[in-house]
């Protein structure tokens, strides 16, 4: 599967973006090419310009110069220090001359020497260097540790980013502020005193509601202990013993008085249900079954059954049954559903009336366990998604159809041409890649897919990408058989949505978005949703794609609507931030909170520059019941705007309670992982062995090949000393440097 990266309507590569140069601006620039004596071209990040110098070109390769005059080329420049290309600096030499000199000339006395080596470390990539810009580089180097400072620095540097205080602030504050999560739940403790993320905080009517339905799961499972209990009835008490823990206090008391009900009737020795009574409970499920075909093969049993005698009656309703089958397969699930409900009113209307003895006193209690099982879940769900389900069934068949033609018309032009398929193929098959993968992060119907189809659809995705590699190669025999097993693959889908995702939805757009609320729930899907689509989803809930998706929305003309726009962390922390007053505890925490937000979207920018690209993310994360940070660091090869997933390696990084810090690295090769887990207890290895069998598992369904998993240490192996020459331990957080990320592995 590709991952694009996020980049803003019109956005092209850097070498052919403006470098927006002006008057006064200081950067290092590479000649190559001499024009004469005072005209060259150089090479200013990434894109070459016509300059003129005042003083005559100058000897070396590498310069320092100011622009003199910005606008049309040939724009003119004045030479400051020059280095000859080859000069090499040893870490342990003094900073480099040039900076210094650029620093005094920009109106710097005596600058300090951890100054001078954040100008060197800038000049060094690029950045141009103006007189606010390095008053805000001198007090942001002088407001704290410089270690880290400097690696805030570095990192603006490597991603080629523009020399302000904000962007410093940003970075720093995603690099090495407070973890997001810590901010976020004081500053969620500010807007509701009574909201607790993790739950730890038990109250007295929290006890009470545990006690009571600790009561209400023994009186069920002393009545599904009863041999006379219907059936139908265990199956609705079973269902309620799993859900019990979900329900609101509302659904608890209408269960208690259903249970008196059912006990009440025991007690006077009522009868099993008639038709009747099979009818509603019929009608019910199929309203609350989100598997079409599963409920109309109940109503095959269940309701057939009843109607020996009544040999036309089973014919029509088989035949009901049918056209609604027939309907469903054209991807027109309400339609469908609605001809069995025809279907069902007209037998109530023809058969019940044979029937002379009513009964309605137990159905009554079923009825009421089913409109009280999940009643702000499922029950809400089917009233509100129902034709959206239907809608979406419809989308997936239409897209299953498309890939499905593409496969077929890709396996006759490899049949047809061979020895040429690679060129002929080629783009028909990155369009079907293109297509599944943009079903899978961006598809609606998605959304509310299952694992199971999920994860074919990627395991589809990365096929067609080795197919797409053998066609490069010449092996057209053996990417044909691939493209001919996805087909099969695609067409085996069926598109059922999952129960839980449907639930999760409703309980979303059944109340207003608060931030509160967005951070639990975020907290909750990146520490429970196994999806790939799920994690997407939280991404976009931090606020991280923001910003590029509303450039996108304005550029192609659409209005991005209010819902869209505040309905992530980002925005919601920008909404705080204007009402309220500055200066204020929430203001402060707010500001901290979208500043550590804005750095990961900083660092994480494209990187056009290099054939390297660099992710960083600071996430809340759920684990047992506590709320934690988090932190994932991608670095991969740039190819164009997609990361290479098959040739990666990403670093993910959290500070547990009880293990302490746990750093798991996971490189890949070819699509082969090598997995390296860092921690410091002595047992590590020990505790994780049962996770990491079956997390394995889990990483081979989607395609991927484990080649090894390594234990190490979470320190260096080189231990230093500080000043009281006491062992320092060396963070396992990944440090920026050239290349990406340095995991020090």
């Amino acid at each position: 599967m590709q991952i694009t990266s996020q980049l803003q309507p019109g956005q092209q590569p850097s070498q052919e973006r403006s470098t927006s140069l002006r008057e006064g601006d200081i950067l290092r620039a590479t000649i190559t090419e001499r024009r004469g004596e005072h005209e060259a071209v150089l090479s200013v990040r990434g894109r070459e310009i016509v300059a003129t110098f005042k003083e005559g070109v100058p000897k070396g390769e590498r310069v320092t110069v100011e622009v003199a005059k910005a606008g049309k080329e040939p724009i003119t420049v004045r030479s400051i220090t020059e280095d000859s290309r080859g000069t090499q600096r040893s870490v342990e030499s003094p900073p480099s001359s040039s900076a210094r000199t650029v620093l005094e000339h920009l109106g710097v006395k005596q600058p300090s020497t951890e100054l001078v080596r954040a100008a060197q470390i800038l000049l060094d990539k690029g950045i141009q260097l103006t007189g606010d810009g390095v008053r805000e580089l001198q007090r942001f180097v002088a407001s704290g540790d410089t270690d880290k400072r400097l690696e805030t620095i570095q990192a603006l540097a490597n991603k080629r980013l523009e020399l302000t205080g904000a962007h410093l602030r940003s970075i720093h504050e995603a690099l090495h502020g407070r973890p997001i999560n810590d901010v976020m739940q004081e500053l969620v403790k500010e807007v509701d005193r009574t909201f607790h993320v993790d739950g730890r905080e038990r109250t007295v009517a929290q006890d009470e509601r545990n006690a009571s339905v600790q009561v209400m799961r023994e009186r069920i499972e002393q009545l599904l202990r009863q041999h006379t209990l219907p059936e139908n009835t265990k199956a609705q008490l079973v269902k309620v013993l799993e859900q019990l823990p979900k329900m609101n206090n509302d659904a608890l008391a209408q269960v208690e008085r259903v249970i008196q009900g059912i006990e009440a009737r025991m007690a006077t020795g009522e009868r099993a249900p008639n038709l009747g009574d099979v009818i509603q409970t019929m009608r019910q499920q199929l309203q609350t079954e989100s598997d079409f075909l599963k409920a109309i093969e109940q109503v095959r049993n269940d309701v057939m059954t009843r109607l020996g005698e009544g040999p036309r009656l089973q014919m029509a309703v088989e035949q009901a049954i049918q056209a609604a089958e027939a309907r469903f397969e054209q991807g027109r699930e309400l339609s469908a559903r609605q001809i069995v409900h025809q279907a069902l009113d007209q037998l109530e209307q023809e058969a019940i009336p044979k029937e002379n003895v009513p009964s309605t006193g137990l159905y009554q209690g079923q009825e009421q366990f089913q409109t009280a099982v999940a009643l702000n879940s499922k029950a809400i769900a089917v009233t509100t998604v129902t034709e959206k389900m239907a809608d979406l069934t419809d989308r997936f068949k239409t897209f299953q159809r498309d890939i499905s033609r593409h496969l077929v018309e890709i396996n006759r032009i490899i049949e047809q041409v061979r020895s040429q398929a690679n060129r002929s193929a080629q783009p028909l098959l990155e369009t079907t890649i293109k297509k599944l993968d943009h079903a899978i992060l961006k598809g609606e119907f998605m959304l509310f897919a299952d694992m199971k189809t999920e994860k074919r659809l990627m395991q589809a995705s990365g096929q067609l990408a080795e197919a797409k590699k053998l066609l490069a190669k010449g092996q057209h025999q053996e990417a044909n058989r691939i493209v001919q097993e996805v087909k099969q693959l695609v067409d085996r889908l069926h598109y059922k949505p999952s129960e839980t995702k449907v639930m999760h939805y409703t309980s979303l757009a059944s109340r207003d978005t608060t931030l509160p609320q967005l951070f639990a729930d975020t907290a909750r899907q990146v520490g429970q949703d196994a999806s790939a689509r799920g994690m997407f989803e939280a991404i976009r809930a931090v606020g991280l794609n923001r910003d590029s998706e509303l450039a996108q929305q304005f550029a192609s003309g659409r209005d991005p609507g209010q819902h869209n726009s505040q309905s992530n962390m980002k925005a919601l922390l920008l909404h705080m931030l204007r009402s309220e007053e500055e200066g204020s505890r929430t203001f402060q925490l707010a500001n901290q909170a979208l500043n550590n937000v804005t750095g990961q979207q900083l660092l994480s920018k494209a990187d056009h520059h290099t054939n390297m690209q660099t992710l960083f993310m600071n996430l809340p994360f759920l684990l047992e019941k506590q709320v934690e940070n988090l932190q994932v660091f991608v670095q991969s090869r740039n190819e164009g705007q997609k990361i290479d997933w098959e040739n990666c390696s990403l670093f993910f990084l959290i500070e547990t309670k009880k293990l302490g810090e746990i750093g798991i690295l996971v490189q890949v090769v070819d699509r082969q992982l090598s997995v390296t887990l860092k921690n410091d207890l002595d047992d590590f290895p020990e505790k994780m062995e049962p996770l990491v069998e079956k997390t394995s598992e889990r990483i081979e369904e989607i395609g991927y090949q484990v080649s090894g998993i390594k234990f190490a240490k979470a320190t260096d192996v080189e231990v230093k000393r500080d000043e009281d020459g006491k062992r320092a331990q060396q963070p396992t957080q990944p440090i920026f440097t050239e290349k990406g990320f340095d995991f020090k592995i």
